[in-house]
């Protein structure tokens, strides 16, 4: 199959199923997890973004990476400071397990050299909390878009071998 007929294939998809703004080809790459060990956070945000995509909770890292061999999502927020493990261990682990995962640091850490030590480690964006949740929506959004590029990318990448 022709790259060009692969995405036409896509994008004719994407027009059948209403819902999606970009053509996303499932239902998960228009899903975003959140982690925070903090409960309000995670009611919060979860109630907010549910109104827009498909999303799920986590309180720790060995749940959301639980959840992450269960499901695939385009989107994780995640927060950086958590008990037993951080959200770098989360990060790196999906930069290996999950590459096409766009990774969103939200954290009330802002230390500059914090922030750029996770933005080396390959996160798309760091939202500060308290977090204005128009900016997060905008994050979100941006963010989808970017995983829709990671699996274009890839999917050039395979047909063009």
């Amino acid at each position: 199959m022709e790259f060009e007929d692969t995405i036409y294939a896509i994008e004719e998809e994407a027009v059948l199923n209403r819902h999606s703004i970009l053509p996303f080809t499932q239902e998960t790459d228009r899903s975003v997890l959140i982690v925070d060990d903090e409960d309000y956070i995670r009611r919060l945000f979860k109630i907010h973004i549910c109104e827009r995509y498909p999303c799920a909770t986590a309180a720790s890292v060995e749940e959301a990476l639980w959840i992450l061999e269960k499901t695939p999502f385009a989107v994780v927020l995640t927060d950086l400071l958590m008990p037993e493990r951080s959200g770098i261990d989360l990060l790196r682990e999906m930069k290996q397990k999950f590459p096409e995962t766009v990774i969103v640091i939200v954290s009330g850490i802002d230390k500059t050299e914090a922030i750029l030590d996770v933005v080396h480690l390959g996160i798309y964006d760091y939202l500060l909390k308290p977090v204005d949740l128009g900016a997060l929506d905008s994050t979100i959004e941006r963010a989808l878009k970017h995983h829709t590029l990671l699996k274009y990318a890839r999917l050039y990448k395979q047909i063009s071998e």
